[in-house]
């Protein structure tokens, strides 16, 4: 098995959330969201796994990534 990590444009995230949630909604909004990320790992072509962040803004004007 060789997987590859990749960051996840609309399309590739919306595979992965499609294979291990079922419902791909909010795939293109959270991916053109600024501050969010998202990498899919890859076995071939198939989504084997997947993680998602955001930075999360702060009243004092700083950010927290989560």
């Amino acid at each position: 098995m060789a997987l590859r990590f990749l960051p996840a444009g609309a399309g590739l995230l919306a595979a992965a959330i499609r294979r291990f949630i079922g419902d791909d909604g909010g795939a293109a909004a959270f991916a053109g969201a600024p501050g969010t990320l998202a990498l899919v790992a890859l076995d071939d072509q198939e989504p084997v796994g997947w993680c998602w962040g955001y930075v999360l803004p702060r009243p004092d004007g700083t950010a927290m990534p989560r």
